[in-house]
């Protein structure tokens, strides 16, 4: 497991620093290639996905 904290608002608003989910990532790596001693010289990608949207509600005076 690799820690991370997010600073959360009152409003609903998460929000976690880049450097920290960039060293968050590597960490993840690392420990997920020291468990595949014997596979990581096979290993030829890795990939990242977060499951995260943004919502900009616009109404008409904002097209204006």
């Amino acid at each position: 497991m690799v820690a991370h904290k997010q600073r959360v608002a009152s409003d609903g608003t998460s929000e976690e620093a880049a450097g920290q989910i960039l060293r968050a990532t590597e960490t993840a790596i690392d420990l997920v290639l020291e468990k595949a001693v014997r596979l990581a010289g096979e290993i030829v990608g890795v990939g990242f996905d977060c499951m995260a949207s943004t919502v900009l509600g616009v109404d008409v005076k904002a097209l204006l």
